[in-house]
């Protein structure tokens, strides 16, 4: 009997090993999601995700369905930024709008991404909030004929327990508007390597 519950026991412990043994072969590691109340979540199997328009010139927006590009990097107008491990942070400027709610004005947070900060090596880098140029969202030939609009930036992965999640890091577009909430704003991106 205590042979068969160690082995039960040995079985569950390589189980719940699994993700992090894959977590460190992967290339990327793990990205740790720091959020404006004070948590954290780290994720494996992660990507910046880039959410965008396009359709041909000439033709309606309105008809055009959104895509996405995923990117380890961080995409700044024209330059791609590797994502340093010691961090990558989101500073906000928060303010307060009213909103109707079943008929009822009420007060709910608003945030608006002031910078984005590099911090490599102890050197702070800011840098301005631009939407990714063209080039970076649709590589190659692709984007010919095409005007494109960037809407979001996510971050997307797996927690340490498999379950997919994802995060509006900053809106590029009045047509996305990311969680002002303290639980789902993201003010820092880190990799554990």
């Amino acid at each position: 009997m205590k042979k068969a519950l160690s082995s039960c026991v040995l079985a569950i412990a390589v189980l719940l090993l699994l993700p992090a043994a894959a977590t460190s072969q992967s290339s990327k590691g793990l990205l740790i999601v720091h959020l404006a109340d004070g948590t954290s979540l780290p994720l494996t199997s992660w990507s910046l995700s880039y959410e965008y328009l396009s359709w041909k010139q000439g033709t309606a927006r309105g008809f055009s369905q959104p895509s996405r590009s995923a990117a380890s990097e961080l995409w700044v107008g024209k330059k791609a930024f590797p994502i340093p491990g010691s961090g990558l942070e989101i500073q906000y400027r928060v303010y307060e709008r009213q909103v109707e709610i079943d008929g009822q004005p009420q007060k709910l947070p608003g945030a608006v991404v002031t910078a984005i900060v590099l911090n490599v090596d102890g050197k702070r880098t800011e840098l301005k909030p631009e939407p990714p140029a063209k080039d970076l969202l649709l590589p190659g030939d692709s984007s010919k004929g095409l005007t494109v609009q960037a809407r979001s930036l996510d971050v997307r992965g797996e927690t340490l327990t498999g379950t997919k999640r994802d995060f509006c890091v900053m809106s590029y577009s009045s047509l996305v508007e990311c969680s002002a909430a303290p639980g789902s704003r993201v003010v820092k991106l880190e990799i554990q390597r």
